[in-house]
């Protein structure tokens, strides 16, 4: 069945889980998300005694050529719209170009937090529309799933792991969750963006970042 804009109590228990439906395990997660960020810091010390001079000139380009413009507005739509990309590749290209660490930080999760009140929007007012329903289908049920069960830790999950944060969004406001609630989740992704910063950094430029 299709997401239909339906009020969800978040207090409420929910039914037995449909035999599709994947429960969501809080503690593999977060093993998975530690898995996920030692590999990534690996492959980063590899580029980084390999194609590093390399990928500093390409950085040094796009920054020099978009600058903060470009960073916030990139991650705005990579973080309103579902696609296949995540706005890391953003934070990345700001740590090759020599971006401030501050103020790259500050536009990257102000642009993420205003694209998931965007996708919020769009799931709360345009989720009925078969575009949106085909666009969100991969994530509906699994999404959905975690919202019942989980509310607000859904969002949160979405804001900390690879789990698509524009996809939780959209399903947040298509289940017209609490914008309250909603808005204590997508915080989250302050700290996560920190998280990532610092793991890209030590990888990449090693202890002189």
């Amino acid at each position: 069945m299709l997401i239909g804009p339906t009020v969800i109590n978040e207090n409420e228990g929910i039914d037995r889980k449909d035999p599709d439906e994947e429960d969501f395990d809080t503690k593999k997660s977060l093993i998975r998300l530690a898995i996920s960020l030692v590999l990534l810091y690996l492959f980063l010390v590899v580029l980084r005694f390999t194609l590093g001079d390399q990928l500093e000139l390409i950085g040094e380009e796009l920054v020099h050529r978009f600058g903060y413009v470009g960073v916030f507005f990139s991650t705005l739509f990579l973080d309103t719209f579902i696609t296949l990309i995540s706005p890391d590749i953003i934070l990345f290209v700001s740590i090759a170009g020599g971006m401030n660490t501050f103020w790259a930080l500050v536009t990257v999760s102000a642009a993420s937090i205003i694209g998931g009140n965007i996708g919020y929007l769009i799931g709360k007012f345009l989720g009925h529309r078969e575009i949106i329903l085909k666009r969100i289908r991969p994530y509906e049920k699994r999404g959905k799933f975690l919202m019942k069960r989980y509310g607000l830790w859904a969002v949160i999950i979405g804001a900390m792991t690879p789990i698509p944060f524009s996809a939780v969004c959209w399903i947040a406001g298509m289940l017209e969750m609490k914008y309250s609630h909603f808005m204590a989740g997508v915080i989250w992704r302050i700290p996560r963006f920190l998280l990532w910063y610092l793991v890209l950094s030590l990888g990449f430029k090693g202890l002189t970042w």
